[in-house]
């Protein structure tokens, strides 16, 4: 299996697990899961380049907004994968930790609702599409 094929794979089982959790109300599960599968989208795209791809979080963030913005991809995931990002990195420590906020504590399942979590799976999706089909 071929690094890039390896990755995909990943993709697509943690797209599958938002999914499941999303359905089970598990939004702040399945909104992890949405990011792990965008993540990893980064990885397919990178080692279908040849390139190395970072471990550490927000580099690989920062090197897939940069890949999907170099030539032809600028105009077919660029924007998507900019905007994702953005939504992803806003939310992705809320989803894993407890928030404390003026002597009150929220946690991950109260910080994003299942339509939030819908809508980014939704844009996932919609990008791992376009990246398939240019890689």
């Amino acid at each position: 299996m071929k690094l890039k094929d390896a990755y995909l794979e990943i993709v697509q089982r943690s797209i599958k697990a938002a999914e499941v959790t999303l359905s089970a109300s598990l939004q702040e599960a399945a909104s992890f899961h949405a990011y792990h599968a965008f993540e990893s989208l980064g990885g397919a795209l990178c080692a279908s380049l040849g390139e190395e791809y970072s471990m550490e979080h927000t580099k690989k963030i920062n090197q897939f907004i940069a890949i999907a913005n170099r030539g032809m991809f600028r105009q077919h995931i660029g924007h998507g994968v900019s905007n994702v990002a953005m939504i992803i990195s806003s939310i992705r420590n809320k989803c894993l930790y407890p928030q404390e906020s003026n002597d009150e504590v929220i946690s991950p399942n109260q910080f994003i609702d299942d339509t939030d979590v819908a809508d980014l799976l939704k844009r996932v999706k919609g990008i791992c599409n376009k990246v398939k089909k240019h890689m």
